[in-house]
């Protein structure tokens, strides 16, 4: 949703729309999408506490990264679209292999 709302800032501000976006900006929405990103991968660190299993969550480091690819670069508009797919792919094989991973610790 971050990506979707970073795309749509102008014309939500526009609009008289106060998103968390438009309340941020354009520079610390950017901010908070790879915080966002992040987030999981710092609880399968953590997660290693319960098991060391859960570092099989970190596979989905690299789809993070290419997610996050469109925002760091400045993308603006459709340019965001492939972060919406990529942003749902790396937090959907995080969330399974860290659940597989939990299941066997």
């Amino acid at each position: 949703m971050v990506t979707n709302n970073l795309r749509d800032i102008p014309t939500d501000t526009e609009s008289g729309k106060r998103t968390l976006a438009v309340r941020l900006g354009d520079p610390r929405t950017r901010t908070l999408h790879l915080g966002l990103l992040a987030t999981p991968f710092v609880m399968s660190l953590a997660l290693v506490a319960a098991t060391p299993w859960a570092l099989v969550g970190l596979l989905a480091a690299p789809l993070a990264v290419r997610a996050h690819a469109p925002v760091r670069s400045g993308g603006l508009g459709l340019e965001l679209l492939p972060a919406l797919r990529d942003t749902a792919l790396a937090m959907l094989v995080w969330a399974v292999t860290t659940g597989i991973a939990l299941a066997f610790g």
